[in-house]
C-alpha cells in the first residue's frame, strides 16, 4: 500500500510540473504577445523557450550553492509563476476569438492521444537504450542525488562524463519535482508536445491551411523515429524541435 501511495504522489508531482509549467508558458505568452506583436503560436514558443531558460538558470543558480533540492527548486517556480500570474492580471489584451473545434481538426484527437499514451508510459517505464544505461540515467542520478550539477569527481574524464549538460537538465527538473526517478522520462514528453506545436507554427507560416498544418504536424511527430526519442532521454528530440522552430 505504502509504495502504491508513493507511486501515484510522484506520479502526481510529475504531472502537476508540466502542468505548472504549461501555465506559466500561456501567461508568459499572454504578456509578451502585445509587446512584441506575436501570433498566437509564436507568442506560445517564445513563451516557452523562455520558460525553458528560467528553469536552465535556476538549475545553474541553485547547483552553484549545492541546494538543487526539490524544495528550493520548486519554492522557487511556484514564486515566480505567482508573479508572472500576477502581473498578466494587470493586462488588458484583446481576445483573439477561436471559431473552430476539435470537430474541424479529427487530426488533433491522433495528436492528443499520442500525448495521452507517452504520458502513461512515461509513468511505468524507463528508457532502456544503451545510452541512457551507460551515461544518461547514471550522470542525472548523480545530480539528483548531489544537489547540483556542478558535481567535482576524481578523474578529469569522470568529470566529463557528469558535467555535460543537454536536454537531460529538463528530465532533471521533472525528477526534482515528483522526488524521485519517475519524472525522468517526462522530460522529453514536454519536448514532443511542443514539437507538434511547432510544425502547425512553421507550416501555418509557409501558408498551409490550419487543417493541414494539424495533419502535417501529427504526421510528423508521431513518426517512429520521434516516438523513439521521446520515449528517451537524449537531447536528440529537443534538438529537432529547436530547429524546427529555427526554420
Amino acid at each position: 500500500m505504502g509504495s502504491s501511495a508513493s507511486f501515484i504522489f510522484e506520479a502526481g508531482m510529475a504531472s502537476a510540473y508540466l502542468a505548472l509549467k504549461l501555465f506559466l508558458v500561456f501567461f508568459v505568452a499572454k504578456f509578451i504577445q502585445p509587446r512584441w506583436m506575436l501570433d498566437r503560436f509564436a507568442s506560445l514558443i517564445a513563451s516557452w523557450l523562455m520558460v525553458q531558460a528560467l528553469q536552465a538558470g535556476l538549475i545553474l543558480a541553485l547547483s552553484a550553492v549545492g541546494l538543487l533540492y526539490q524544495p528550493y527548486f520548486l519554492a522557487l517556480m511556484l514564486i515566480f509563476a505567482a508573479l508572472v500570474y500576477w502581473r498578466s492580471r494587470m493586462l488588458t489584451y484583446r481576445r483573439e476569438s477561436i471559431n473552430s473545434s476539435w470537430r474541424d481538426h479529427p487530426a488533433l484527437l491522433a495528436i492528443g492521444g499520442i500525448l495521452v499514451l507517452m504520458w502513461l508510459r512515461s509513468l511505468f517505464l524507463y528508457d532502456f537504450t544503451w545510452d541512457a544505461q551507460t551515461y544518461g540515467l547514471p550522470r542525472l542520478a548523480l545530480w539528483l542525488n548531489s544537489g547540483s550539477v556542478f558535481v567535482h569527481m576524481p578523474t578529469l574524464q569522470l568529470n566529463l562524463f557528469v558535467n555535460e549538460w543537454n536536454a537531460e537538465l529538463n528530465a532533471l527538473t521533472f525528477a526534482l519535482a515528483s522526488g524521485s526517478y519517475l519524472g525522468f522520462a517526462f522530460g522529453n514528453l514536454e519536448v514532443l508536445l511542443w514539437l507538434f506545436v511547432s510544425v502547425v507554427w512553421v507550416a501555418r507560416l509557409l501558408g498551409a491551411p490550419a487543417y493541414w498544418a494539424i495533419i502535417l504536424s501529427a504526421v510528423l511527430g508521431s513518426a517512429p523515429a520521434m516516438i523513439g526519442l521521446a520515449s528517451s532521454i537524449k537531447g536528440d528530440l529537443l534538438a529537432i524541435t529547436a530547429f524546427v522552430i529555427a526554420v
